[in-house]
């Protein structure tokens, strides 16, 4: 028997709208819940968008779970007891258990934390995505590590590459908070160096550029926004952008762990950009150490990661924010960075090595515990 929306249990998935990363993972974590439940999404812009759009019959409530500011608002979303899912963002976690909410805490940057607020041992569950980098767990507490939180169905193995001249360009969700004209300035930066390589040099057939901002459009240069070979796609859905991701055979993809964790699940062979944000230039860091070839990293990449390690998220955020406006509009205008990183990805040998991350086999499946914890709880 199915469920009428009023029988149905009320799930509320709370995450940050920062890019599109805790918005993939609160996806398919919600795929893999057997049950009927009544879904309500609360984030804000793409990010919201993006999974109200994959989640069909949803509820979508708009608000910046980011700031401090506006969690008040949520009292009048939900009512406490409610059951919330709170994605990659713990100081929001501890003000709603604070707040006689019942929380499932889900992080997937759980190892770029400082230090977890107090109050998150009131938590109902607590999934930790498992880092391939120098993290190590903390021993003792209620966290549970769990492997990569990839939707298998999307992104299983996939065969040799094709040999079409075919590109596909992710720039994720394409949001950082303070930092709209900062990541505009960035795409433009990009495609002004990458789009002269991809269409003249080795004159790409088809070069598919996605991302979650919907004036995408605007950020691709002359007169290369007009050129034949190029197509927009903002706002991509998952199937398309994994099935083109698995297909094409240039990937330029934006460092996010999401990202990194599913080319990693399908074996693919991607460049690497050097990314926006605090989380993507330690990723990055972590990722040339497991020697990975196709890396388009900043000049400053080594030393603006060991300066931002030990930093709180605002401050991390600010320093890389100010290197890539430097690079951007002074010290490298023209993009040479990305233009050598480029040219040598497309030399690379067919049977070029796949991206491949440590992390231990034994790890749990997240999906099932999810499932799990949904079931005990409603």
């Amino acid at each position: 028997m199915t469920s009428t929306p009023s029988e149905r249990q009320p799930v509320y998935l709370e995450f940050p709208g920062f890019g599109y990363g805790p918005a993939a993972t609160m996806l398919t974590l919600a795929r893999a819940v057997p049950r009927d439940v009544a879904w309500h999404v609360v984030s804000r812009g793409g990010a919201a968008r993006f999974v109200h759009s994959e989640l069909p019959g949803a509820a979508r409530h708009e608000l910046d779970t980011f700031a401090p500011a506006h969690w008040p608002a949520f009292l009048d979303i939900a009512p406490p007891g409610s059951l919330v899912i709170s994605g990659t963002n713990p100081e929001f976690a501890v003000w709603a258990i604070r707040h006689g909410y019942r929380v499932g805490i889900v992080d997937t940057l759980d190892w770029m934390w400082r230090g977890l607020p107090d109050g998150l041992e009131g938590a109902e569950f607590h999934l930790a995505q498992a880092y391939f980098g120098d993290h190590r767990p903390t021993p003792g507490d209620r966290r549970e590590y769990v492997r990569p939180i990839v939707d298998p169905s999307l992104w299983g193995p996939t065969g040799p590459s094709a040999r079409d001249g075919s590109v596909l360009i992710g720039f994720g969700g394409m949001h950082l908070p303070g930092g709209e004209n900062l990541v505009a300035a960035y795409v433009r930066w990009f495609l002004g160096a990458a789009l002269p390589v991809l269409t003249e040099r080795d004159a790409a057939a088809r070069i598919v550029i996605a991302g979650g901002r919907a004036d995408l459009a605007g950020l691709v240069p002359d007169p290369w926004r007009t050129h034949p070979a190029v197509r927009v796609r903002p706002a991509m859905d998952r199937a398309a952008y994994a099935r083109t991701a698995r297909t094409v055979q240039h990937l330029i993809a934006s460092p996010g762990l999401t990202s990194l964790y599913e080319c990693a699940h399908s074996r693919l062979t991607p460049l690497w950009q050097p990314g926006f944000s605090m989380s993507m230039v330690l990723q990055i860091r972590n990722l040339l150490g497991t020697g990975y070839p196709h890396v388009a990293a900043w000049p400053w990449q080594a030393e603006a990661a060991e300066h931002i390690a030990g930093l709180p998220e605002s401050a991390g955020v600010a320093h890389v924010a100010a290197r890539i406006a430097d690079t951007v509009r002074i010290t490298d205008p023209a993009g040479e960075t990305i233009r050598k990183a480029l040219l040598g990805y497309l030399d690379r040998p067919e049977d070029g090595p796949a991206l491949r991350l440590p992390l231990p086999e034994s790890l749990p499946d997240a999906g099932a515990l999810f499932a799990a914890h949904l079931d005990r709880l409603l």
